[in-house]
């Protein structure tokens, strides 16, 4: 379900890419912030560009923002090795996507706040 972007008093609205998560943990974490939060606040895949993904879930229930970034990394056998290259795939990226969505949603409010 695509949402159209724009600014509101009462909702950030993102445009959401159609398709269903890739993952089961992705699918795990939506339906779980469906039930938790409910449809209408909970945004699944919201994209910030063409084909870029903004986080796997987005809540947004005025004036709150919860955003999810979820990985699914299997630990490698070796464990010295393998948690250092788990800790950088699993950790590191959900870390760097969770800052970069809230920096573009920062952004996007703020581009709204001065249109007002």
């Amino acid at each position: 379900m695509g949402r159209a972007t724009g600014c509101s008093q009462h909702a950030l609205r993102v445009e959401s890419l159609e398709t269903m998560p890739v993952t089961a943990s992705e699918a795990f974490v939506t339906k779980l912030c469906s039930r938790a939060f409910l449809l209408p606040w909970t945004e699944p895949n919201p994209i910030k560009a063409p084909g870029k993904e903004l986080c796997d879930v987005l809540v947004v229930c005025d004036p709150d923002v919860i955003i999810f970034s979820v990985r699914e990394i299997r630990l490698q056998a070796d464990a010295e090795v393998g948690a250092e290259r788990w800790r950088r795939r699993a950790i590191d990226a959900s870390v760097n996507q969770l800052y970069g969505a809230e920096r573009s949603l920062r952004g996007a409010v703020g581009s709204c706040a001065a249109r007002t």
